[in-house]
């Protein structure tokens, strides 16, 4: 257990307390070793998205615009500034939709707080020790704020990886700066006017989410380069009078009492419990809420996945809160207008999974979404709804597929299935992130990457890091 400073006050003062206490305190293995494997993981989505993503022109645009040689951009030897480095960087490990997620918050923690811990580690000559103590400590802030109104945000329009985002990015920063506690917490209360991000691409299939982490990155480490040079932050940022929850929650928490409960909750076994260890890698390159029908999809196949073009229909129970985003309207999902499109179409990806018998990142190349016998497959999908009052926090998928011969393959799931935790999944992540680094790296330099991770600790800088993660193949 780590012991954290006494609450005086916000719980902006407690985060800057547990993070002057991660600079003495060690971390318990199994949270360290997580850390390494969440930062293998979105290393590993981003170096994918080099070449293969809209955002890959982030990359030079970064090196045009020049700048303080700081930090690297995923995939280029040329430093930039660390800002530039974190935009860029998160941006691409958010732009497949392939990087983990908090379920209890549905934020994508680690495309956020990894690009701003590493762009300000390389910039700050920081050890791979503490490069891993920033992580641990912007996840915990991440999925701590996100955690607070479960899919508050999201009701409202707004991106919970965005908004609570760039408070552990700026946390991360911060601890990789040296800041001490009254500039941590001036750097958290300037990252509140910079949170944003709302889910108007969802309209029209824009790829402007990728954006969000990346954004939420680069002002995470501008606010600690604000706060380091003297501007000030309000302490009152979360739960406060005009904070974020009464700003972006409005109407959810409509008192201070509530509020400032809600928050005592969220960070009470701060130091002791860690939402690090509930990050889970995806299995799946797409929205994170289809997974359990994904899930349940490949466990109702069980033996016949390798025989998918013999189903002829499929039908799924999906909550009104989940089909409003990811069912309808029909026209526009059971078509796709392109691979990000299909990202967040259930019927579509249904149908990919089961006529490829896998989904993975070539089932949203454009081949893929115009395969004709795939959407024909995908315009018979049939949704019913099951009720279910709080589906965001206890996610649920049920599915039947009919085959051609008449049998009926049934499967429920409970729960966010896709994905066991990083330490549960240890080889599966390990897998991934081979198949993800090496069309970029090539094998060699992929491997010697994923070794230089797996062995981060100590207190050596994390020059060769910074190299490795350089020039694509």
């Amino acid at each position: 257990m780590i012991e954290t400073m006494p609450v005086q006050g916000s719980s902006a003062e407690r985060i800057a307390g547990f993070a002057a206490e991660l600079t003495t305190e060690p971390l318990p293995a199994e949270v360290l070793a997580t850390a390494r494997l969440l930062l293998l993981d979105t290393v590993g989505c981003a170096l994918a998205a080099v070449g293969e993503s809209a955002y890959d022109g982030l990359r030079a645009l970064a090196i045009e615009q020049g700048g303080a040689p700081q930090a690297r951009v995923l995939g280029s030897d040329p430093m930039v500034p660390a800002p530039s480095a974190a935009l860029a960087n998160g941006s691409l490990a958010h732009a497949l939709d392939f990087d983990d997620i908090h379920p209890a918050s549905s934020a994508h923690t680690s495309a956020v707080v990894i690009p701003a811990a590493l762009a300000a580690a390389q910039a700050n000559d920081r050890s791979g020790e503490e490069l891993l103590a920033a992580i641990v400590l912007g996840t915990e802030v991440v999925a701590r704020i996100g955690s607070i109104v479960p899919a508050g945000l999201h009701e409202r329009g707004f991106h919970v990886t965005s908004v609570a985002g760039v408070f552990g990015a700026a946390a991360a920063a911060a601890a990789l700066a040296g800041a001490d506690p009254a500039t941590t917490v001036a750097a958290l209360g300037i990252a509140g006017s910079l949170a944003s991000g709302i889910f108007a691409y969802l309209e029209d299939a824009t790829e402007t989410k990728p954006l969000h982490a990346g954004w939420a990155a680069q002002a995470g480490v501008q606010a600690a380069a604000f706060a380091a040079v003297g501007i000030e932050g309000p302490a009152s940022v979360i739960e406060g009078r005009y904070g974020i929850l009464d700003t972006f929650l409005r109407g959810e928490l409509p008192s201070a009492d509530a509020r400032r409960a809600a928050v005592a909750a969220a960070f009470e076994d701060l130091g002791s419990g860690w939402r690090t260890l509930e990050v889970t890698p995806k299995a799946y390159p797409c929205c994170a809420f289809m997974h359990p029908w994904l899930a349940a999809a490949e466990r109702a196949l069980g033996d016949e996945s390798g025989r998918g073009a013999e189903v002829v229909g499929l039908r799924a129970a999906v909550p009104v809160e989940v089909a409003v985003r990811l069912v309808e309207p029909r026209q526009r999902t059971d078509s796709p207008s392109n691979g990000y499109d299909a990202k967040f179409s259930l019927p579509y990806s249904l149908a990919a999974l089961v006529r490829r018998g896998r989904l993975d990142l070539a089932a949203f190349a454009p081949a893929a979404i115009a395969d004709e016998e795939t959407l024909a497959l995908a315009r018979r999908v049939e949704v019913s709804d099951f009720p279910q009052h709080d589906w965001s926090s206890a996610p649920r998928g049920a599915v039947e597929l009919e085959l051609d011969d008449g049998r009926l393959l049934r499967a429920e799931l409970e729960g966010q299935p896709a994905a066991l935790t990083a330490l549960d999944g240890q080889v599966a992540v390990e897998a991934k992130y081979r198949a993800n680094a090496e069309p970029t790296l090539g094998a060699d330099r992929a491997r010697a990457l994923g070794e230089a991770i797996a062995g981060l600790g100590g207190e050596a800088p994390i020059d060769l890091l910074g190299e490795l993660l350089g020039a694509a193949r």
